[in-house]
């Protein structure tokens, strides 16, 4: 009798991969955001979550890509600018000194990211725009200057609940959704769901664009669909 071959399946969650400046001028696709099946074994998971996700109790790990060897590719700062990146970034530690700035070490010359949860659900690329946007709302102008740290804390807590994400992503968000594709909107789901699974939602990747959103504030996207 022949020995069969031990079939070993891991599991695999969804992450989204963000395309710095210089990978998306060279990608022919007009995409930013690309889903991406990541299993359970790969070392990302090692890594922590950032604090900004972790104070939205959406737990967030983020890893550089390394680029595609390819000729005449500039490998300068500009080229490797990632603003999502950056804005994942967004010092909410209390006693920091750079407390409400970007660090400009993961925004300028950061490269390609991959964003993956650290609880291991799906996220979708529609789900991570969302908490991008949400957190490029934040207005801190009337704490900026506060001294007492619980008072600082009190703020963000406020500002990150899951209660006040949800209003904005029910939204604000889901109405700029719905304009680009009504279809879409109807699955859109709460990155605090309890489903580990996004099976059925849509993984579409994203180009990101300009637009005035319907809450009036001035944003930076706006949503295409992709091909897979």
């Amino acid at each position: 009798m022949k020995p069969q071959a031990l079939k070993q399946e891991f599991k695999a969650s969804r992450g989204v991969i963000i395309k710095c400046k210089g990978d998306k001028m060279d990608d022919p696709r007009p995409i930013e955001l690309e889903v991406s099946n990541i299993p359970e074994f790969h070392p990302i998971f090692d890594g922590q979550p950032t604090n900004i996700s972790k104070l939205m109790n959406i737990p967030l790990i983020i890893q550089g890509l390394p680029r595609e060897a390819r000729k005449n590719v500039v490998f300068d700062e500009d080229q490797l600018r990632n603003d999502h990146c950056g804005v994942l970034h967004l010092d909410v530690l209390s006693h920091s000194d750079t407390w409400g700035e970007i660090p400009s070490q993961w925004q300028n010359n950061v490269g390609t990211i991959l964003v993956v949860r650290q609880d291991k659900k799906d996220i979708t690329a529609l789900q991570l725009l969302a908490i991008i946007a949400f957190i490029k709302r934040l207005d801190l102008s009337t704490v900026k200057d506060e001294p007492d740290v619980g008072t600082r804390e009190e703020f963000l807590d406020n500002y990150f609940s899951k209660t006040n994400f949800e209003d904005f992503f029910f939204g604000c968000f889901a109405s700029a959704v719905e304009i680009q594709n009504p279809q879409r909107n109807e699955n859109l789901i709460s990155p605090y769901s309890n489903s580990y699974d996004s099976v059925g939602l849509f993984q579409d990747n994203f180009s990101v664009h300009q637009y005035i959103d319907p809450c009036g504030k001035t944003g930076y996207w706006i949503l295409y669909g992709g091909e897979n």
